[in-house]
């Protein structure tokens, strides 16, 4: 029955409530103090905002009957369509003169057809009720409700009546309603609201990809209003997305309509573009600027798109960042993707985000296209990695006054060929969103006889900052300074923007006035999800500098308004209030509410470990995380899962270890006291301990635990389970990081037992066990079985998922290694080359596999003495890797590659200059104590050595050994060959010392002769 509208679309319904004014004020007030709040709270449970929008309410009938309020309520019933609510008792109401007419310039642009209403005698009331509902052409969501047993005002009694009549008999058919009390028709609004509730959003909650989906589309389509083409940079677009490069970047000043051209580019792509794709709008505010949300939702869509199933609990648990890099890998060979990150400037710049190396190197077949500010640091990235540009230009004078004329005659209004000359002329006009925004005050500018002077006005702005702050000092003189401030302020100073009801709430605005502003500054806001933030950065800048004075007293209003509230909206604004007012204490008392630690870790466990952080950094006794401990009120299952929860995240996320072993053990101690040894969820507690203590490097413990697991797991659920493959699968990798590789055979063997039971010989799973097999033989030195294995792995992968597919390059990759371990250099290079070309075919050439590959192969040509061709693949690696990572574990371990390489060519001094290039990377990668660490000064000792400067080969000998002495797991090996390297200098200086005395000697008894 009902269009689809803007509003319906963003989950929002804004009804219009239309009555009488002086014989309505307890049916107004009934329903908005004791309706509309359990509605609000019934929407709210499905993501929908409902907004009441009773404009006479807190107005006096004086206020009401003027020009202005009939202008403010027609338009409010534009933007609320299609919902609308008539109230009808015995009164026909205000009929206005034509004199409030002719007085209102706006009325008269806008509603020329008010002219014959108000000549007919039509009141306001029926004046809202004939436009809203009964005389459009396109159906709505309207209810009519008429109170029985008043006696009608005898002055208007016939146009009452034939109102009523004109309601009852409307031609869609909306419904009418009787009803003799406030309370009736309270339980009758409830109850049509309701179904209207479960027609439009069944009960369901959105998911966070859905709830992407409709900031996005809204921003999308807002951008596709008045847009005038250029159609050569459409061209260089779509040359882009049917050519061979991956990237693209569009550029250019602030406002210049980036947005707008990306926006538009894609609504015009056909259906059958041959691509799949994917928009991110940076700028739209909020979250979408986060890295880690970007991430997070090209994984959502790439598995919606693609049809691949849902994470696993195991997945969910992964870095989103590794999920996306794996997500790329996987639809390397399935339909084209298109990924577009417009407003990349915008991104939140924390961890690094703007250097862009947490967005993985895309498949072959996946283009990236970007826009960003020319002289933002995203843009340097790009520079840097030679990605081709669009720099926009602005439009030419030509096009600036067609934009003129177009965007005017949509509100019905235009300009002297004098005045739009002197608007195109002026040079801030170049910039598309200034010229916009002139064009807007002049729309809201209802007095034409001053229209050159208020031109005037905008015209002798300094510069676009100025332009923006007369733009907000003209709202503060026509809707009142307080007010403005006070709605301004507050969405500045908030994370991600306010809805109505909340702005309205917190200022205590009357609606009239709210609707007054509301519509006149709407095109400098946008709303997601029923949440208004502002639409454009200059005007959130402008802002931010106009009411900084105001930020401690409007983020206080907002943890006072959202305080106690235990709702979604409070959870998302509150931690972000009290951090930013520094309030700890009261954010720690927050955060320690499980259900909101609950909500949190489902929706950002890093932003919840970001708040953590900063707690633990101010007073780790007081903001303890063992807080949580003290959850007495739940059942000792629920608690038992919380516990686990929580070990997760603080082992995943705060990298806590002994924090999250304390959560295990709780979770075990529950498990065995209620559900006893022999169960299910006791084994996984154990399994849950042995995974931490195995993290941490004890495997000694970690064993311990992982055997109990296995002791009553293996009770459970017998021995062919897949849950018994992954149990074999822990211990063994303990065993193998013990060097114990007998026993870990035994293990990885009855894994790969089970999963060949179960999932057949053919499954990606059993592949994983003869890769894990393999590595141990390899490690033994056995190549031969290590080979065997290895070629195993790589006929299930050539047979499931065919010769060109990464994981099949990975089993190529493996069994190189294991012949250049042997040193047969041509059966090296051969699957080496062979993984290549498969890389090659499906991923990007700075893909992290592709890098990693070519630091193999410099490694097998260094090792047989070509010298010039290892550095070559050394060099390629590193070119490749700093344009897709700037440090990494891959980058430290090339420049110490390249160092051991001229090290072998006896270039002493240029492996140290290498060799000090991977301890920078793996000091800000790893801290001081790390086995990498600890190989590289053991290299570096090696030069200086070679070079005979022994002290400095002492120094960094003994910062090897200090390495090497730290690390939970020791290998007395390491620790032995560097005491080795050590004395053989502590010798050589003694045989210097010895020579040097001697010589001293000689040369005495010489000169004593």
């Amino acid at each position: 029955m009902m269009k689809t509208s803007y509003d319906v679309e963003n989950r929002q319904i804004r009804v219009f409530i239309s009555s009488t004014f002086q014989d309505m004020q307890s049916e107004r007030d009934y329903l908005i103090t004791k309706v509309f709040p359990r509605l609000q709270a019934e929407a709210a449970r499905r993501d929908v905002t409902i907004i009441p929008l009773d404009l006479r309410w807190g107005v006096t009938e004086e206020e009401s009957q003027t020009g202005k309020v009939i202008e403010i309520c027609l338009q409010e019933i534009l933007y609320s369509r299609p919902f609308f609510i008539g109230l009808i008792g015995d009164r026909y109401g205000w009929c206005p003169s034509l004199e409030e007419f002719w007085c209102n310039e706006l009325l008269q642009e806008r509603f020329g057809w008010l002219k014959d209403d108000i000549k007919k005698g039509l009141s306001v009331t029926e004046i809202e009720m004939q436009y809203g509902v009964l005389r459009s052409e396109e159906p709505m969501d309207a209810f009519f409700y008429i109170r029985q047993g008043d006696v009608p005002v005898a002055e208007y009694t016939e146009k009452l009546e034939r109102l009523k009549m004109s309601v009852r008999g409307n031609k869609f058919g909306y419904p009418v309603y009787d009803y003799t009390s406030v309370e009736v028709l309270g339980k009758q609004v409830e109850k049509d609201f309701i179904g209207l509730l479960d027609r439009l959003y069944p009960e369901k909650r959105l998911s966070e990809l859905e709830k992407d989906r409709f900031i996005q589309q809204t921003f999308l389509r807002d951008h596709c209003r008045i847009y005038i083409p250029e159609e050569s940079n459409f061209q260089i677009l779509n040359d882009f997305l049917r050519g061979d490069y991956s990237h693209f970047v569009v550029t250019g000043e602030s406002g210049m309509g980036k947005s707008a051209l990306i926006a538009n580019w894609l609504n015009d792509l056909s259906q059958d573009s041959g691509y799949n794709i994917i928009y991110h709008f940076v700028g739209n505010g909020g979250q979408e600027g986060s890295h880690r949300h970007i991430a997070s939702r090209l994984c959502n869509e790439i598995r919606d798109l693609y049809r691949l199933p849902l994470p696993s609990e195991k997945q969910l648990g992964e870095d989103v960042f590794k999920q996306l890099e794996k997500l790329f890998v996987f639809i390397a060979k399935e339909k084209p993707l298109l990924i577009v990150l417009d407003g990349i400037n915008q991104l939140v710049n924390e961890d690094r985000a703007k250097q862009l190396v947490w967005l993985p190197v895309p498949a072959r077949n996946t283009k990236i296209l970007f826009s960003t500010l020319f002289d933002d640091e995203t843009m340097q990235v790009f520079k840097e990695r030679n990605y081709p540009l669009l720099t926009l230009q602005p439009l030419d004078k030509e096009r600036r006054s067609r934009l003129v004329n177009e965007y005017l005659r949509l509100y019905g209004k235009k300009l002297a060929s004098v005045q739009i000359s002197r608007i195109v002329d002026d040079p801030q006009n170049r910039n598309t969103l200034v010229l916009k925004t002139l064009l807007d005050e002049l729309i809201n500018f209802g007095v034409h006889e001053r229209l050159d002077s208020r031109i005037d006005y905008y015209l002798q702005a300094n510069d676009i900052p100025d332009f923006f702050q007369r733009v907000l000092d003209r709202y503060e003189t026509d809707y009142g300074a307080s007010d403005v401030r006070h709605i301004l302020a507050l969405i500045t100073f908030s994370r991600w923007g306010l809805s109505e009801q909340e702005i309205m709430s917190i200022t205590c605005i009357i609606p009239l006035h709210w609707s007054q502003f509301y519509c006149a500054f709407r095109n400098h806001l946008v709303v997601k999800n029923g949440v208004i933030s502002f639409s454009h950065a200059s005007i959130r800048q402008a802002c931010l500098d106009r009411y900084a004075e105001y930020e401690l007293a409007m983020r206080q209003e907002i943890v006072d308004f959202f305080s106690n509230k235990k709702e979604y909206r409070a959870y998302d604004e509150l931690p972000y209030q009290y951090r930013a007012l520094k309030k700890y204490e009261n954010l720690y008392c927050f955060l320690v509410d499980f259900e909101i630690f609950d909500y949190w870790n489902n929706k950002d466990r890093y932003e919840l470990g970001d708040y953590w952080r900063i707690l633990i950094s101010i007073d780790s006794t007081r903001y303890s995380l063992l807080a949580y401990a003290s959850l007495s009120a739940l059942s000792n299952e629920s608690q038992a899962l919380i516990y686990n929860n929580i070990a997760f995240f603080v082992s995943e996320i705060i990298a806590d270890y002994q924090v999250a072993l304390e959560y295990h053990f709780k979770a075990l101690s529950i498990h065995r006291r209620i559900l006893g040894e022999s169960h299910r969820n006791t084994g996984s507690s154990y399994n849950n301990v042995g995974f931490v203590y195995s993290n941490c490097g004890e495997y000694g413990k970690a064993l311990g635990y992982y055997l109990k697991s296995l002791a009553v797991l293996k009770m459970v659920l017998g021995d062919d389970h897949l849950d018994m493959a992954t149990l074999y699968t822990n211990i063994g990798w303990v065993y193998n990081c013990r060097g114990e590789y007998e026993t870990a055979l035994e293990y990885y063997f009855r894994s790969l037992e089970i999963r060949r039971k179960i999932l057949g010989d053919n499954h990606s799973d059993t592949a994983v066990s003869y890769n894990e097999i393999g590595l141990v033989y390899n490690n033994k030195g056995e190549y031969e079985t290590a080979l065997k294995c290895y070629s195993k792995a790589l006929k299930i992968y050539e047979f499931i998922l065919g010769k060109y597919h990464p994981d099949t390059a990975r089993a190529c990759n493996n069994i190189g290694a294991v012949y250049s371990s042997r040193g047969e250099v041509d059966k090296a290079l051969e699957y080496y080359f062979r993984a290549l070309e498969i890389y090659t075919f499906v991923l990007s050439h700075n893909h992290v596999d592709i890098i990693r590959l070519w630091n193999n192969i410099g490694f097998v040509y260094g090792n047989c003495g070509e010298y010039d061709k290892a550095l070559e693949y050394y060099f390629n690696a590193l070119e490749a890797g700093k344009e897709a990572f700037e440090n990494s574990p891959d980058i430290a371990t090339l420049y110490n590659n390249i160092g051991l390489l001229y090290n072998s060519k006896r270039d002493y001094d240029k492996a140290l200059v290498y060799y000090y290039k991977s301890v920078e990377c793996l000091v800000e990668i790893f801290g001081e104590n790390h086995l990498l660490l600890g190989n590289v000064y053991c290299n570096i000792g090696v030069a200086y050595d070679n070079l005979g400067s022994y002290k400095q080969a002492l120094s960094y000998y003994g910062r090897a050994l200090e390495v090497y002495r730290s690390l939970s797991y020791k290998n007395e090996a390491q620790i032995e060959a560097i005491q080795r390297y050590i004395d053989g200098v502590n010798h050589k200086c003694r045989q210097e010392k010895k020579g040097f005395i001697r010589k001293m000697k000689e040369l005495f008894s010489q000169n004593k002769k």
